[in-house]
């Protein structure tokens, strides 16, 4: 049935956007706010109700570290890009876009942050979790900016496996989240179908949902499970971002220090189809993770980690993990923010 609901919801299309407004060209990493929001859907929009049989399900969860397995990859082979087209069903490798180089340095944004030697420490690879007092706060005013930017994803994978992820709207169609909300090696592999929802509250749907039709992350995701490469991006069959507008995202170093903030659909709170939000800083970084002290829960997998610069809003990392202390997010390094780049100029 849930299958069958989310394939339903695919076939409608890329349903709800309104009238479209022209947006000025912009660089790869800028985020975009409308200047005027035409309007969501109207409650009795067919399209602005989220299928019954879509409510109730399971948060999808990073899989269990393997016992003694060590990584087999090495990080240059761990970073090259792997992508799997959702209409050819086909995978293949993507270019390796390497960081530009400028005096030496590396170039890693368009801010011109440049990166410092990495800061070592273990990879935190367990599920999220709430840390103390729970601190999240809903978020009811999913149609303002930047909260409309942000996604509930309903993922379905080859062994007919159905759960629900988080995600944030970067460009026009393309939406970053963890790699396990794109591939899961305990459920077949690549997600057969991920249906977006940008800006849902309860079972308002109010830009209705966009079916996704590219998906990308790493070798180092795919063949090694390794949590420093959990982080994907996927690109919808429509420009939904035109009308919601999206955040940029930057490469930071070292981002310990900097302010965080987490936004997404956790699945122990509101039947997991509330948006919630809590902010604190970065308290450590590894050279592939951030680490703090933000409350998430299951559900909440593929949420940007994100700061306000500005009126600007600039995602840094996708929260993935949980710790005894502290919870985790891949971050976007040098490589990452050059992937992302490189990707997302393919125009898949």
């Amino acid at each position: 049935m849930y299958r069958n609901a989310l394939h339903r919801l695919i076939l409608a299309g890329i349903v709800g956007a309104t009238a479209q407004f022209l947006i000025p060209s912009v660089s790869a990493g800028t985020p975009v706010t409308p200047p005027v929001l035409r309007a969501p859907l109207p409650p009795d929009h067919p399209n602005a109700r989220l299928d019954p049989a879509l409510l109730d399900l399971p948060a999808i969860q990073p899989p269990a570290p393997r016992s003694g397995a060590a990584f087999t990859l090495t990080s240059a082979a761990a970073s090259q890009g792997v992508s799997y087209n959702l209409h050819t069903r086909q995978t293949q490798l993507e270019p390796i876009v390497a960081p530009k180089r400028r005096g030496g340095g590396t170039e890693a944004s368009f801010e011109g942050v440049a990166v410092s030697p990495a800061v070592g420490g273990p990879l935190f690879r367990m599920p999220e979790v709430v840390i103390g007092t729970d601190q999240r706060r809903r978020v009811n005013t999913t149609t303002t900016f930047p909260w409309r930017t942000q996604c509930k994803l309903f993922l379905t994978f080859p062994d007919g496996g159905q759960f629900i992820g988080s995600g944030t709207l970067i460009q026009g169609k393309y939406v970053l989240t963890a790699g396990h909300c794109v591939y899961s090696a305990d459920n077949g592999g690549f997600a057969t179908a991920i249906s977006v929802a940008p800006g849902l509250n309860g079972s308002s749907t109010p830009y209705g949902t966009v079916a996704a039709m590219f998906l990308r992350t790493y070798t180092g995701w795919t063949q090694d499970q390794n949590p420093g490469h959990d982080f994907g991006l996927v690109t919808l069959a429509s420009t939904i971002g035109q009308t919601t507008g999206w955040m940029g995202y930057a490469n930071y170093s070292p981002p310990k220090g900097l302010p965080a903030t987490i936004t997404g659909y956790p699945g122990d709170l509101a039947g997991g189809l509330g948006l919630y939000t809590h902010s604190d800083t970065i308290k450590k970084n590894t050279a592939l993770q951030v680490q703090y002290a933000i409350d998430t829960a299951g559900g909440q997998s593929g949420s940007g980690v994100y700061r306000k610069k500005g009126s600007s809003y600039f995602v840094y990392g996708v929260h993935a993990y949980g710790g005894a202390t502290l919870n985790a997010g891949t971050r976007i390094d040098a490589g990452k923010f050059a992937s992302i780049k490189g990707w997302i100029q393919t125009g898949q």
